[in-house]
């Protein structure tokens, strides 16, 4: 008998089994809910059945990361419909504005990172302390950057008394436009939970004045019953316009409890020999002594030279630039 011949280039072959005949919908949906959201995207793009199968998954994904792109309101929101196990959001928001708010605060969210809010006003701070009680991390960039945006102290209240259970707060962020004669007292409020918080900037008044509020309700506490401030902070990071000794012996008497404290002066002009910081200011540092303090300084006036630490303290590593980056020391 001859061999069967080969089958006829030309002659059109049967078509494939479908995706849902060869492989059961919910092996694909395993499947895609363990890719991340660039590649659930990408997935989605292949065919019909993937497209399905994966605006399924966004109804279940735990996390939506997607820092490459930035993405308009109208491109994100089917992108992102009601999912209540949603836990963590991070996303570049420099094509997004305030009707991205309700997008953008979730009920369940754990962490929310956004990158380029400069076109996002302060309701953001206002929406997540209403609607985000459960949130753990929190980092906003450049929020209302844009002229005519506004930024205002009662939204920084809002998100001080509803975010209960904040561990990490990153506000990149001018802090002048909240200058309002309760600021020190607003503090008291934020969660006892908070270990870390990164301000972008504050003038050196406005911070001396809740180290004030907090150090008066430390002196309380024995025979007053007031509002406990950061009685979990760790670490400390900030701009300021001066760095200066006075400010540094205020960090240390209000915040025992730091481990890590970064500091970088931006003053308008030069300051004098009598304004900036020198040894004494750097001695204050740890005094407690009770563990290793990491700190960076960054200073862009030349008036500290050299660098004296006393004998009697823990060990304390500092870094010292004087008007360099970080990276360059």
């Amino acid at each position: 008998m001859p061999p069967p011949l080969p089958p006829d280039p030309i002659e059109p072959c049967a078509p494939a089994p479908a995706m849902d005949v060869a492989l059961p919908a919910a092996v694909v949906a395993t499947i895609l809910s363990r890719l991340d959201v660039r590649s659930l995207l990408l997935a989605a793009a292949a065919c019909r059945g993937l497209r399905a199968c994966a605006s399924h998954a966004l109804v279940f994904l735990p996390s939506f990361h997607l820092l490459e792109v930035a993405l308009t309101h109208e491109l994100l929101r089917p992108l992102l419909p009601p999912n209540p196990s949603l836990r963590s959001l991070r996303l570049d928001c420099a094509r997004l504005e305030d009707a991205a708010i309700a997008c953008l605060a979730r009920a369940g969210l754990h962490e929310l990172l956004l990158l380029n809010c400069d076109n996002i006003s302060g309701r953001l701070l206002c929406e997540l302390g209403t609607t985000c009680r459960d949130l753990r991390v929190l980092s906003l960039n450049s929020l209302g950057a844009r002229r005519g945006l506004v930024v205002n102290f009662s939204d920084l209240q809002e998100l001080l008394n509803g975010c209960s259970q904040l561990e990490n707060l990153r506000l990149a962020l001018d802090f002048s436009t909240f200058d309002d004669p309760n600021f020190g007292r607003v503090w008291a409020s934020a969660s006892e939970r908070l270990s870390s918080l990164e301000i972008g900037y504050i003038p050196m008044t406005m911070l001396l004045e809740l180290l004030v509020a907090v150090t008066e309700g430390q002196q309380c506490m024995d025979y007053v019953k007031t509002p406990v401030f950061f009685p979990s902070l760790q670490k400390l990071c900030l701009a300021v316009d001066f760095i200066t000794d006075h400010l540094i012996g205020s960090i240390s008497v209000a915040l025992p409890s730091l481990t890590h404290l970064d500091l970088q002066d931006a003053p308008i002009v030069e300051p004098n020999s009598s304004s900036d910081l020198t040894n004494a200011g750097l001695q204050q540092i740890n005094p407690h002594g009770v563990q290793i303090l990491k700190v960076y300084v960054l200073v862009a006036s030349p008036v500290l030279q050299t660098l004296v630490l006393g004998q009697s303290f823990t060990p304390v590593l500092v870094f010292i630039s004087f008007g360099f980056p970080m990276e360059a020391i």
